[in-house]
């Protein structure tokens, strides 16, 4: 009766937890699973699968010869698109990069609701940032905050942001 009691008391305990302080979010990964994963304005947002520049829905990580660049987009689902650029061709585990308001005039950290794409929202480029844990065997990883202002003076807060990215995949 005893184990019984017990088991029951354990059962109870661990179903109380709640995953990634119950934020609706799934747990950060470092294993290329090729996700994003975000509170916007509270509210989840996942993206998974792999994005290239002729099929947009999902998640990509490219490198160019001033920049970095991590995208998110699920149409379907959110109606909306992550685009967030760094100012660095070779990033390092462990950096706080604060997000580009604009590179060379064409490259923009910006979250667009795809319904209305004639105001996008615009990284506050003094609190919105990566954070990079993994870049090593094809996998980018990390952490980022993103905070923007439209030209109608309406917020958009994404917070508890990760991403794990498979480059090969």
């Amino acid at each position: 009766m005893k184990y019984v009691l017990a088991i029951l008391l354990i059962g109870t305990i661990s179903s109380c937890k709640k995953p990634n302080n119950g934020t609706g979010l799934p747990d950060p990964t470092q294993s290329g699973y090729n996700s994003l994963a975000c509170l916007v304005n509270g509210i989840p947002h996942i993206y998974n699968g792999k994005s290239t520049l002729f099929y947009p829905a999902g998640v990509r990580f490219e490198e160019a010869s001033n920049r970095c660049e991590i995208f998110a987009a699920i149409r379907d689902t959110y109606n909306d698109d992550i685009d967030m650029f760094i100012h660095t061709s070779k990033p390092v585990v462990g950096v706080k990069y604060y997000l580009a308001e604009s590179i060379g005039g064409s490259f923009i950290s910006e979250y667009i609701l795809t319904s209305s794409e004639d105001h996008p929202f615009y990284s506050d480029t003094t609190l919105s940032y990566l954070i990079f844990s993994k870049l090593q065997d094809s996998i980018v990883a990390g952490t980022f905050e993103f905070h923007g202002i439209n030209d109608s003076n309406q917020r958009v807060d994404i917070t508890k942001g990760f991403f794990d990215i498979n480059q090969r995949l």
